[in-house]
């Protein structure tokens, strides 16, 4: 489950690395569910991250900062 979380969010960043932002989202909130379910804290917060940062380069900049701030919580053990 891990490998395939790694593997959906790579196809994601290649999606989001080529200017294909809304075509990236969904794969690497797949990844975050999977991550999630897994207990996976740090794959957690790294699909946080990523996907502010696929929000921000949207310029939708509400649930970027969201998303950062989720995972700026869970990495500091606030949640």
């Amino acid at each position: 489950q891990r490998g395939m979380a790694s593997s959906i969010s790579g196809i994601g960043m290649i999606y989001f690395n080529t200017g294909q932002y809304e075509k990236s989202l969904p794969y690497i909130m797949n990844a975050l569910e999977i991550r999630k379910k897994l207990g996976d804290k740090r794959g957690t917060v790294a699909s946080l991250n990523q996907i502010a940062d696929i929000y921000i380069a949207m310029n939708d900049y509400k649930n970027g900062f969201n998303y950062y701030k989720q995972a700026r919580l869970l990495n500091s053990g606030k949640v």
